[in-house]
C-alpha cells in the first residue's frame, strides 16, 4: 500500500497539516494509522478528485477557518426551520449582538416561553437581577452561564427573537440554535455532529426494559438524555451527562429541567473530560461511584485521533490506535453495570479496519453483540457511512447470535465467528448459510495467488494535470486508468503520457507495464474487474497490474475466476471494501484443475476476449470447479443480491 504522512497529503489537496488533523478527527477521510498520521494515497486522491468536482466543495470552504466563528446552519435538516434560521441570521445582521450573547438572549426568552422566568420591560440593556425566576436552579444555570460571556446584556433584536421562537414545538430548539451558531470549526475539532432524533430513538428502543439509570459520555446540548426521560421516566437523579463544551452542558441541564417539569432537582450534567477525569480510580476522584453503576449508556461519540493522549493513560494502554470512539466506548464498558446495555453510533469502517482491531477484542471478549444496524450516510458533510452498534455487558456464549439490520433486511450470524478472523474483523454480512457455503468452497483443495504472482502498482505521477494528458503529443502513449478497465477487456484508453519514469512521484519497474501478458485491475472498486492486457500497456495508480504465476493455471484461466460471480461473492463477504487490496487478492482460492477443464475454460475466456459474452458459461463452469449444486447455487445468487449496495469506506 501506498501510504502518506500527513504534511504529504496536506500538500496534495492543497490545505493546513491542522486542517488534515481536523479533518480526520470529523471523519471526513479516514487514515491508514493514527501514530504517525498516515493516508492511503488512492483514498487522498479521491477526496481530491471529488473537492475539485465540487462534490465535498464544503470541505474546502472549511479548509484552514477553525479558528474562526463564522455562522453555520447548513446541517440543520428541518427545511421550515432552516428557513426560520436564515431570518434568524439576516435579523442578527443588522445587531450588534454577538453569537455566544444572542444563543443566551434566546434562551432567556425561550425560558419565559415556557413560564420558567418573567423578563423585564427591557430598555438599553438587561438586568439580570430584574428577572424573576420560577426554580432557583435554573436561575443559577443562566448566572453561571452568563458569568463566561461577560455581564453585559444588550437589548435583544425582538424579531430575531420572534423568528427563534417559531420553533418552540421542535426537538431541542436550543441545541438546534447553538449548533446552527457554532463556529466550522469547533466542530471539526471536536469531530461532533448533532445527532438526528429518530436515530436517538432507535437507540433507545433497544434497551428490553425501562432503565433505572442512563448515561451519555458526551452529551452534547442533552438530545439522547431528553429523549430518555421522556421514554423511560427515569428518575432524574440517575440520569447522568458529561461534555468539554460549556455552553453545551448549560443547555443539557435546561433541557433537562425542562423534560422534568415542576421535579425540583440539580441535573447530574456536568462540564467534564469523560476520557480523562471521569470514574478514574484515582483517591481524589469524586467519580470513582460510576464505575460499573449504570444500567444504559447511549451515545454518538467524537471521532477521529484523540488528542493529548498521554493525558488518557489510563485507556491508551488497551486503545493503542487513540481512535476516539474507542476511548470512549472503552470507557462506557468501565461505567456500565454487569448485564447493561450500550448503543453507540460509530462509522462502519470500525467493522473491519485493521487499526480497530483493539476495540473489536474489547467488545469481543467483554460483551454479547447484541444488533449492528447499518444506516448509510446520515450526517451532512461526512462522506462516512455510519452503524449503531448495540451490545450488553456480558460474555458471549459460543452459541451467540448477532443480528444484523439494513433498512427492511434483517438475518443473524455468529459472533462466535469473528475470533477467528484476521484482525477480529467483524464480516457482518456473512449470514449462516454464508458461513457454511464460504466453508464448502475454501474446502475444495486449492491454491492462492500468496507467493505465486507478480504485482505492481501503476504509475504515480505526483501530478496528473501536469503529466496525464488528455490527447496525444509527440512522444507520448496511452495510459489506462481505473475507469478504462471492464471485465475481460479494458476500453481504449482517453489518457496519454510521455513515459518518464524519473519524473514521477512511484513507478514500477517498466517490465510489468511490459509484460507479453498482464491483468489489469480498478483499485478502486466495489466489484472484482480484471481485464487482459497483451499490448504492455501503461497504468495509472487506479489501475494497478498482477501477472499470475499459478500451476496448471493459465493467465486466463485465473482471469475467469478473477471475473466470476463465484469470487464476488466470496471478495463482498470476506473484505467489502472499495479498495482491492493485494492482501485480500492474495486468499482468494483457486482450485486445481485437470488439463481439459482448465483448457474449457480458456476457450470461454477467448470467447470474452473477442468480443462474445460467454459470462453464463464461465460461471457455470466455475461453480462446477467448486461442486456446487443449484441449491448452493441459488444462496450465492441470493447473497450477491443482498449485498449489492454494502461498500465500507
Amino acid at each position: 500500500m501506498n501510504t502518506l504522512s500527513a504534511m504529504e497529503t496536506a500538500k496534495i489537496l492543497g490545505v493546513s497539516g491542522a486542517t488534515i488533523r481536523n479533518w480526520t478527527r470529523a471523519g471526513h477521510i479516514t487514515p491508514v494509522a493514527i501514530r504517525p498520521l498516515t493516508f492511503d494515497y488512492n483514498d487522498v486522491i479521491q477526496l481530491r478528485d471529488s473537492i475539485r468536482s465540487n462534490r465535498f466543495n464544503r470541505l474546502r470552504k472549511r479548509a484552514n477557518k477553525t479558528a474562526l466563528d463564522k455562522l453555520d446552519h447548513s446541517e440543520i435538516s428541518d427545511p421550515r426551520i432552516a428557513t426560520d434560521f436564515e431570518h434568524f441570521l439576516e435579523l442578527m445582521e443588522t445587531s450588534p449582538v454577538t453569537p455566544a450573547k444572542a444563543i443566551y438572549l434566546a434562551t432567556l426568552f425561550f425560558l419565559q416561553s415556557r413560564d420558567e422566568c418573567t423578563l423585564p420591560a427591557i430598555a438599553s440593556t438587561l438586568n439580570f437581577h430584574d428577572i424573576v425566576w420560577k426554580r432557583p436552579v435554573v436561575k443559577d444555570i443562566m448566572h453561571g452561564w452568563l458569568k463566561h460571556i461577560g455581564e453585559n446584556i444588550p437589548a435583544p433584536h425582538q424579531e430575531a427573537i420572534d423568528a427563534f421562537l417559531e420553533w418552540n414545538n421542535t426537538d431541542d430548539p436550543l441545541g438546534l440554535l447553538y449548533q446552527g451558531l457554532s463556529s466550522i470549526g469547533r466542530r471539526s475539532r471536536t469531530g461532533a455532529y448533532l445527532t438526528p432524533g429518530h436515530i436517538i430513538d432507535a437507540s433507545l428502543e433497544e434497551f428490553d426494559a425501562a432503565p433505572a439509570s442512563f448515561l451519555d459520555p458526551c452529551c452534547g446540548t442533552g438530545r439522547y438524555l431528553m429523549r430518555a426521560a421522556r421514554r423511560f421516566r427515569i428518575d432524574p437523579n440517575r440520569l447522568y451527562g458529561f461534555d468539554t463544551d460549556p455552553v453545551a452542558v448549560d443547555i443539557a441541564r435546561l433541557n433537562l429541567l425542562l423534560a422534568y417539569g415542576d421535579i425540583a432537582f440539580t441535573p447530574h450534567v456536568r462540564c467534564l473530560d469523560s476520557l480523562r477525569d471521569l470514574a478514574t480510580g484515582e483517591v481524589e476522584c469524586d467519580t470513582n461511584h460510576l464505575l460499573e453503576s449504570f444500567d444504559a449508556i447511549a451515545t454518538n461519540p467524537p471521532w477521529g485521533g484523540c488528542k493529548n493522549q498521554t493525558r488518557h493513560k489510563n485507556l491508551v494502554a488497551h486503545v493503542r490506535s487513540g481512535e476516539s470512539f474507542s476511548l470512549f466506548l472503552e470507557k462506557s464498558l468501565r461505567l456500565l453495570a454487569p448485564g447493561g446495555r450500550l448503543s453507540f453510533i460509530l462509522p462502519e469502517s470500525m467493522l473491519k479496519i485493521r487499526a480497530h482491531a483493539d476495540i473489536r477484542r474489547i467488545i469481543l471478549e467483554n460483551t454479547c453483540i447484541k444488533k449492528v444496524t447499518l444506516l448509510g450516510r446520515v450526517f451532512a458533510g461526512v462522506f462516512t457511512p455510519i452503524i449503531r452498534l448495540d451490545l450488553i455487558k456480558q460474555p458471549a456464549p459460543d452459541d451467540w447470535s448477532v443480528t444484523v439490520c439494513q433498512k427492511d433486511r434483517a438475518h443473524t450470524t455468529s459472533q462466535k465467528r469473528f475470533h477467528a478472523n484476521a484482525n477480529l474483523a467483524f464480516d457482518i454480512t456473512v449470514t449462516e448459510n454464508d458461513a457454511m457455503l464460504m466453508e464448502k468452497i475454501f474446502a475444495v483443495p486449492h491454491q492462492t495467488l500468496k507467493n505465486n504472482a507478480d504485482w505492481a502498482l501503476g504509475i504515480v505521477t505526483g501530478d496528473n494535470g501536469r503529466y496525464v494528458l488528455d490527447t496525444p503529443v509527440p512522444g507520448s502513449e496511452p495510459v489506462l486508468r481505473g475507469r478504462d478497465v471492464f471485465r475481460f477487456v479494458a476500453r481504449e484508453p482517453r489518457s496519454h503520457i510521455v513515459f518518464k519514469p524519473e519524473e514521477f512521484q512511484q513507478v514500477a519497474p517498466e517490465r510489468f507495464f511490459r509484460a507479453p501478458e498482464k491483468l489489469v485491475y480498478r483499485f478502486v472498486s466495489e466489484r472484482l474487474i480484471f481485464a487482459y492486457d497483451t499490448g504492455g500497456t501503461l497504468t495509472l495508480n487506479s489501475a494497478n497490474i498482477v501477472i499470475p504465476r499459478l500451476p496448471g493455471l493459465s493467465i486466463k484461466v485465473v482471469l475467469a475466476f478473477l471475473n466470476s460471480r463465484l469470487f464476488q461473492y466470496v471478495f463482498l463477504k470476506r473484505f467489502q471494501t472499495r479498495k482491492i487490496l493485494r492482501g485480500d487478492l492474495e486468499t482468494l482460492p483457486f482450485p486445481f484443475l485437470p488439463a481439459d477443464r482448465a483448457a474449457h475454460i480458456e476457450g470461454l475466456v477467448d470467447k470474452c476476449l473477442a468480443g462474445n459474452d460467454a459470462s453464463d458459461e464461465l460461471d457455470t463452469a466455475v461453480f462446477s470447479a467448486f461442486s456446487l449444486n443449484s441449491a448452493e447455487v441459488a444462496e450465492l445468487e441470493a447473497g450477491l443480491q443482498s449485498d449489492t449496495t454494502r461498500v465500507i469506506v
